[in-house]
């Protein structure tokens, strides 16, 4: 049962009227009255030293990324990965693209359009980097960049080759 559900149960009042409570309450303590006459002094922990162990108040076993996702999914939020939905390429994705609905020529055209978007995000990728190396005139690569842009190009002319393989 979720912290929520037993407030629920407890007060009688339903989530809106819970979150409004809440909401009330944080307005009226987050409220600073900062007439210099009432108030004297002000303090604030911003002088104090930050923990640096950042798991330091978990309990004992307690795994920190699902304690926050099932705390954020309480209140209706999603991890980053949840949002992303990208296909999972495994043994059994030819098996189920082949099974899946539609005629070949429909898999076959609404993955080339796919594909053709992708390239074009990249192709603008690729314009946005080359115009910014040739503002920033002598700004090399690093070593590990020139590395992976060697193996882009070896894998294009590898797709190159599927491509031409596929349109005949």
């Amino acid at each position: 049962m979720t912290r929520v559900e037993k407030l629920k149960e407890r007060t009688g009042l339903t989530e809106d009227q819970l979150r409004e409570m809440v909401r009330d309450v944080m307005k009226q303590y987050l409220t600073i009255d900062l007439d210099p006459d009432t108030q004297n002094e002000v303090s604030t922990s911003a002088g104090a030293p930050g923990y640096m162990t950042p798991k330091a108040f978990d309990g004992p076993g307690q795994n920190h990324k699902s304690f926050r996702k099932k705390n954020g999914e309480q209140f209706g939020l999603k991890t980053i990965r949840d949002l992303e939905e990208k296909p999972k390429i495994h043994e059994n994705a030819y098996n189920q693209y082949k099974n899946s609905e539609g005629t070949v020529k429909q898999k076959i055209g609404t993955s080339i359009r796919n594909i053709n978007k992708s390239l074009n995000e990249m192709d603008a990728l690729l314009k946005m980097n080359l115009k910014l190396k040739k503002e920033q005139a002598g700004s090399d690569l690093w070593k590990r960049t020139g590395n992976h842009l060697t193996k882009i190009e070896a894998r294009l002319v590898h797709m190159a080759n599927k491509v031409r393989e596929l349109k005949s």
